[in-house]
């Protein structure tokens, strides 16, 4: 499923991105000659006439990007009368038009998948809040564990409706908490009643989105799943399926909660023996005797059973009209690029790290993942990585679009082209910086799917 999922993405936005210049390029009058989805040997090749053209299609072996290949007018074999047809023959405006298709076909299929994913619907977890982190913006302005998020905005008269946690995340992720305050409205746990709820400006700290407000997941109940062998939860007779109901009498019902107390049960030393109440499926309600080990983290101690803590949170169908899809789609995609152009920032300014850069490796795990949840899972996923792309290839950067750009920018300035000798000169600086980001993403991947330690 993974290498299916992930040559179908990569096939769909190659070919999309390659259509983008292919398709202005001969709208604009240039000769065509080649059209590539892939490089390396050719697997498939055929001939056709397309638009008054006569075109060479290829699909190569590596399927890591394309090319559409011109007529130049600095080739020796090229016919006089074809000469008007060459790419470089052609006014400074054409071959900019001709450029920037690729990347523009790629953000309008992203904004494409994303109005469709609206409008077919799909299910995604309701925006029940977990405990907030203690001492958080989120805690201290008073929400509390099981409320609900209905709305959101940056004043009580504008704010926008918030569908499901993945709503309220894409909102956060816009956000400038550093400037503005944050309204939320909000279905309290405690009264079952709606009410506004104020969190004043404060300083991020380099965080983004619900992390930087210290929102964690959507409340989950304190089910427990996977029991590590030679662990306290092993020990002490744990089992997947138990539902924790109390420990020393405090009762619990956010898994939150729980994994928070049972990391700081061991800040102050190791950790006294526990009493767990539990209720086991088919068994009903017993006690067990658990005690956490001490673990040191970069963080500080912090205590661990060793079994996962949390059901599936609760899940609503999240479906939008023909009107309210169309703009959230756009919106949503826009919002992917903003997002996308702060992170690279943040990484060039040292405020954030590049270990969270993904390669191809990454993009297949994801694409896989993405396949096995849905259609409107991998459709998402093809829309993020089609916007991913379109900004990649926007960094002015030799031998991406963004590059070429960039020299036609040169090249306005100047009044003249740059010669071929600097033109190969900074192709082959591009094509070293692309090489040195391909090796550094392929071993991100490795390590972050932890197929390093095996060296």
């Amino acid at each position: 499923m993974t290498v299916l999922a992930f040559v179908l993405a990569l096939a769909i936005l190659i070919t999309v991105h390659e259509w983008g210049h292919y398709r202005v390029a001969v709208g604009l009058g240039v000769r065509v000659t080649q059209f590539s989805i892939g490089f390396g040997p050719s697997l498939l090749k055929w001939r056709s006439l397309q638009h008054g053209q006569e075109v060479e299609f290829i699909v190569g072996a590596i399927p890591l990007g394309g090319y559409v290949r011109m007529l130049d007018s600095h080739d020796p074999a090229l016919a006089p009368e074809q000469r008007h047809m060459a790419l470089n023959a052609k006014p400074l405006w054409v071959r900019t038009c001709i450029v920037l298709a690729g990347p523009l076909a790629n953000l309008v299929l992203a904004i494409a998948l994303s109005v469709t994913v609206f409008w077919m619907g799909q299910f995604e977890t309701k925006a029940v809040l977990a405990m907030p982190q203690m001492g958080s913006p989120a805690q201290m302005a008073g929400l509390k564990s099981g409320d609900v998020v209905l709305a959101a905005g940056t004043s009580q008269n504008e704010v926008q409706s918030i569908a499901s946690m993945d709503d309220l995340r894409w909102w956060a992720l816009g956000q400038d908490f550093a400037n503005q305050d944050v309204t939320l409205q909000i279905l309290s746990a405690q009264t079952g009643r709606t009410h506004g709820l104020v969190i004043p400006a404060f300083d991020p700290k380099n965080n983004q989105g619900l992390e930087a407000l210290g929102i964690g997941a959507a409340l989950s109940a304190p089910v427990l799943g996977q029991v590590q062998d030679a662990t306290a939860a092993h020990a002490a007779g744990l089992l997947p399926g138990d539902t924790v109901l109390s420990i020393d009498g405090l009762a619990f019902h956010d898994a939150m909660m729980l994994r928070q107390f049972i990391r700081q049960s061991a800040a102050s030393g190791d950790p006294a023996p526990q009493e767990w109440r539990i209720d086991r499926p088919q068994h009903g309600q017993m006690t067990l005797v658990v005690t956490p080990t001490r673990l040191a983290t970069d963080a500080g101690y912090i205590g661990r059973v060793g079994v996962q803590i949390g059901s599936l949170p609760e899940q609503v169908w999240v479906q939008y009209g023909v009107t309210e899809g169309l703009i959230k789609g756009v919106n949503h995609a826009l919002d992917i690029v903003s997002i996308t152009l702060h992170g690279i920032w943040q990484m060039v300014l040292g405020e954030a790290s590049a270990k969270s850069l993904t390669g191809p490796l990454g993009v297949a795990e994801f694409a896989g993942q993405a396949a096995e949840i849905g259609v409107a899972a991998y459709l998402s996923y093809l829309s993020i990585i089609s916007v991913s792309l379109f900004v990649l290839n926007m960094l002015p950067l030799p031998m991406l679009d963004g590059g070429h750009l960039m020299y036609y920018l040169l090249e306005a300035v100047r009044g003249r082209a740059l010669s071929p000798h600097t033109l190969g000169v900074m192709q082959r600086i591009g094509l070293c910086l692309i090489v040195a980001l391909m090796i550094f993403t392929f071993f991100n991947d490795l390590e972050r799917m932890g197929w390093l330690k095996l060296f």
